[in-house]
């Protein structure tokens, strides 16, 4: 599959000034964002969104987004590679997201030191960490996964944090990829070098999507409604 197998998605529309509840706008602010992502990268990346909230504005909670990049699904018998160009990943968030982060799993198979690769916990990612739905808006949650099955970022190293979710993927990657010259993000070998536009770091000029709620509505908790940027 590849993007022009998929409609042009209609973008959100919502009157975010009368959005009352913290957790509703915050939903509705990663659909605006993604969308945003997806306006400017619709070559890598489609989304879909599976399920809304019940209550209005009806902000999605739950997304499938599918990813037209190079990576690898697998390995022959002789430890070869097994390359595909679109992956399927669920993105899911819970009521009281961003406290609970989003819940992430690969719905086809990724060959990734951070993605499980068997078991009842196959296509977990290892983002999925405490606090990380805080960390990470959802269009940089997208933009990150997408560079990890790029292979220009991974971790495979067993007894350095991050510590690897996939410890046999791992050990291919260490033994067998690296000497082999397929991937290392040492010396810059990718899969797919195709460069993000990473819409959160556009000019002043050009970021106006990028919306913080009012002071009076934020912190009648002490928290603060705004994203916090995060990169790795």
């Amino acid at each position: 599959m590849q993007s022009s197998d998929f409609p042009i998605i209609e973008g959100p529309n919502y009157d975010l000034g009368k959005i009352q509840k913290e957790f509703v706008f915050r939903r509705a602010q990663e659909h605006i964002f993604l969308h945003t992502l997806y306006q400017s990268n619709a070559s890598l990346f489609h989304y879909e969104v599976l399920k809304k909230d019940r209550r209005k504005p009806n902000v999605p909670i739950d997304y499938r987004v599918h990813y037209f990049i190079r990576s690898i699904i697998g390995i022959e018998e002789d430890e070869s590679p097994q390359y595909q160009d679109s992956h399927v990943l669920r993105i899911q968030l819970p009521s009281n997201f961003p406290l609970q982060p989003a819940i992430c799993k690969f719905e086809t198979p990724v060959w990734h030191p951070n993605v499980k690769y068997t078991g009842y916990r196959k296509g977990h990612i290892c983002t999925n960490t405490e606090g990380f739905g805080s960390l990470f808006s959802l269009d940089q949650l997208v933009v990150r996964i997408g560079e990890m099955l790029q292979y220009k970022k991974y971790f495979a190293i067993p007894y350095q944090a991050p510590l690897p979710e996939d410890k046999t993927v791992a050990a291919w990657i260490r033994s067998y990829a690296e000497v082999q010259g397929i991937v290392n993000k040492n010396t810059g070998i990718v899969l797919d070098d195709t460069a993000w536009i990473k819409t959160w770091e556009l000019s002043d000029s050009k970021k106006k999507i990028r919306i913080i709620k009012k002071k009076n509505s934020a912190d009648q908790n002490g928290s603060s409604p705004g994203i916090s940027i995060s990169e790795v």
